[in-house]
C-alpha cells in the first residue's frame, strides 16, 4: 500500500529577552513510501438463517512495520522531523466482532474493536535526548452505519466511527513520559462496486469530527477473490 502524506508544522522559538518577542516558524513536511502491510481474516460465525435474526462476523487483523515510523523520519539537529512518517513503527494485532443486520435493501452493521501494539526499546538519539523504550497505548473503537444496495453491482454507506486511544509511555533519557488519552471520531462515506465474482473496486472517506482526529482520510480498496 502506497502512503502520502502532508502537514504544516509550527515551532515556537524560545524568547531570549522580553525586547524580543518569541517567533514562529511554519515548516511543510511530506512523507511518502510503502504505509504498513496488514494481514486481515474474517470467519461467519452463524448464517443467519432465520429472517430478521443478525449475522455475527469474527475478524483478527495483523499490521507489520514495512512503513516508515515515527522514530525512522528524518530529524534536523535540534530532534525536530523534517519528513512525515507512512507508518505506525510497531507491529500490531487487531480482533474485531461485527454484528451484520440485514433488510432489504439495506444492511445495518456495528463493530466493536481492540487494538494492541507490540513497544519495543527503540535505542536512539533523537537531538539530544535518548529514547527508550515506547509501549503506544491500546485502542478501542466502536462503527456503526449502513450499506445501501442500489442494484447487484452498486452500493453505498454512510457511517461513523470512535475510537479511544489509551495513553502511551515514552523512555526519554532517564524520565518516562506519558501521553494524553485520545478521541478519534469521524463521520464515513464510501461506495463499491463489483465488477466480477471476484474482483470489487470500493473507495472510502472518513471526515474527521473530533480534534484528535485528521481532517481528510482516503482509502482505496480492491479484494480479490481466489
Amino acid at each position: 500500500v502506497l502512503f502520502r502524506s502532508h502537514d504544516l508544522v509550527t515551532v515556537l522559538s524560545q524568547q531570549v529577552n522580553t525586547n524580543q518577542p518569541a517567533g514562529t516558524q511554519t515548516t511543510s513536511l511530506e512523507g511518502h513510501d510503502l504505509g504498513d502491510i496488514e494481514l486481515s481474516a474474517r470467519y461467519q460465525i452463524n448464517r443467519g438463517i432465520t429472517p430478521g435474526s443478525p449475522i455475527f462476523v469474527g475478524g483478527l487483523t495483523a499490521k507489520s512495520t514495512t512503513g516508515t515510523g515515527p522514530f525512522d523520519v528524518k530529524f534536523d539537529g535540534s530532534g525536530v522531523a523534517t519528513t512525515l512518517a507512512t507508518g505506525s513503527g510497531f507491529w500490531a494485532v487487531s480482533p474485531s466482532i461485527t454484528m451484520l443486520y440485514p433488510s432489504d435493501p439495506v444492511v445495518l452493521y456495528a463493530t466493536l474493536g481492540y487494538n494492541h501494539s507490540f513497544g519495543y526499546n527503540i535505542n536512539k538519539t533523537i537531538g539530544t535526548t535518548l529514547v527508550g523504550n515506547v509501549d503506544p497505548g491500546d485502542t478501542v473503537s466502536l462503527s456503526m452505519g449502513f450499506g445501501f444496495a442500489l442494484n447487484p453491482q452498486f452500493s453505498f454507506s454512510l457511517g461513523f466511527s470512535n475510537t479511544y486511544v489509551f495513553v502511551t509511555r515514552t523512555e526519554l533519557g532517564s524520565t518516562l513520559q506519558r501521553s494524553n488519552t485520545a478521541e478519534v471520531g469521524s463521520l464515513s462515506v464510501g461506495w463499491s462496486y463489483v465488477f466480477s465474482p471476484t474482483f470489487t473496486l470500493s473507495t472510502n472517506f472518513d471526515f474527521g469530527v473530533t480534534s484528535d482526529a485528521p481532517g481528510l482520510h482516503v482509502a482505496f480498496r480492491m479484494p480479490l477473490v481466489l
